[in-house]
Order: C-alpha cells, then sequence, then structure tokens
C-alpha cells in the first residue's frame, strides 16, 4: 500500500476543511440553473465524500486500496501509523482536528 493512498482516503474520510464558502465572481451556469455574480455558495465537503452514490457502500470505511476509493499515486510502501494510547475523536472547530492530540510511530525507510 503506498503513503499517497492512505493520505488521500483520510483526507476523503476526515476532510480538514468541512465545508467550503466561494462567492460566485460572474454569472455562473450550473446545468438547467445560473448562480448571479455576487451569489455566496457553500459545499459541504464532509457530505461529498460520504456520498454512497459517488464512494459505494462502503463509503465509511477506511479502504484505500478498495474500489472505487481507490488512490494509485503514492511514494512510499511503509506510513505513519498512531500509537497504542490515541482515542479517536475528531473535532470540529474551524478545521477538522483530533480532540486528544495525534501521537504518532515513525518507521524509518530502509
Amino acid at each position: 500500500m503506498q503513503m499517497g493512498w492512505v493520505m488521500n482516503e483520510v483526507l476523503r474520510l476526515y476532510s480538514p476543511a468541512p465545508n467550503v464558502q466561494r462567492q460566485a465572481r460572474e454569472d455562473i451556469g450550473v446545468g438547467e440553473a445560473t448562480v448571479p455574480k455576487g451569489t455566496n455558495v457553500g459545499f459541504d465537503v464532509v457530505a461529498m465524500h460520504h456520498d454512497h452514490s459517488l464512494w459505494g457502500d462502503d463509503v465509511n470505511e477506511f479502504r484505500p486500496r478498495g474500489s472505487p476509493t481507490t488512490f494509485t499515486e503514492g511514494a512510499s510502501t511503509r506510513w505513519v501509523s498512531c500509537r497504542s494510547e490515541y482515542r479517536h475523536r475528531p473535532s470540529y472547530l474551524l478545521s477538522l482536528r483530533p480532540s486528544h492530540g495525534l501521537p504518532l510511530m515513525l518507521e524509518p525507510l530502509r
């Protein structure tokens, strides 16, 4: 398994930016609708990354190799892992972050 696959799957499951907002700088056609210039538009990144129609029935599972959540770019077959005392509890503030920190185990590349 490659590091890039793991990182992309982590970012898909736990996006550091749960939503994104933009303002249309000009009129934009979206299908048959028009978003007028100056309109504030919000995108729910978490909802898009957990959409069954896009990612399949295992959408909430960590599957960096599994179809269709396959990421084929990466630099290493070794990766960072969490230490045994890590307690998973994501927290949304301005960005997504672990509530209890993230103690890591690093393995040397040989």
